[in-house]
């Protein structure tokens, strides 16, 4: 089967391009390149990206429980833009010990630890729906969803020591 910008044909139909003068010319199929018993997985799903590198410098940097947090904050981003919304500066300690599944003493430290390393970082900026807001955004040199990451999120976090780990 054929598929191309929405057009699907069935293996004994063929596609043909009908140009200025009226002359209609056969478009050939692409060759079905996929080894055998090999198949696209998820091909128009969203991606999410895990970048080998920076999670063996977190391995290295990090205390267990702070690598679970890193883990589980990989999973709550959201779509496109990394942010771990709600969670922001305000975010009470014990709404952090639960959610992260850690003792209250230690939230604290791990969380500073965490933003020192460079896995996440808090923006303030002006949304054009909700007005002022302040949210933490998980560095995307570490993990990231979707196909295209953002010019300005990326460079947010260039300078930390993930980062600079993943291009050495």
């Amino acid at each position: 089967m054929y598929k191309n910008r929405g057009i699907s044909l069935k293996d004994n139909e063929k596609l043909y391009k009908i140009t200025d003068d009226g002359e209609m010319n056969e478009v050939k199929a692409l060759p079905n390149n996929l080894p055998k018993n090999k198949e696209v997985f998820d091909y128009d799903k969203a991606w999410f990206k895990s970048y080998e590198k920076s999670w063996l410098f977190l391995v290295d940097n990090l205390k267990p429980h702070e690598l679970k947090i890193a883990l589980k904050m990989a999973s709550m981003t959201e779509f496109s833009t990394n942010s771990l919304a709600p969670l922001d500066n305000k975010t009470q300690l014990k709404q952090l010990s639960d959610l992260f599944n850690i003792g209250i003493n230690q939230v604290k430290k791990a969380f500073e630890n965490l933003f020192k390393v460079g896995v996440y970082a808090s923006f303030k900026y002006s949304h054009y729906k909700r007005g002022p807001v302040e949210e933490w955004v998980f560095n995307p040199f570490i993990s990231f969803k979707g196909k295209l990451v953002d010019s300005d999120l990326k460079n947010l976090f260039i300078n930390t020591p993930v980062a600079r780990h993943f291009f050495a």
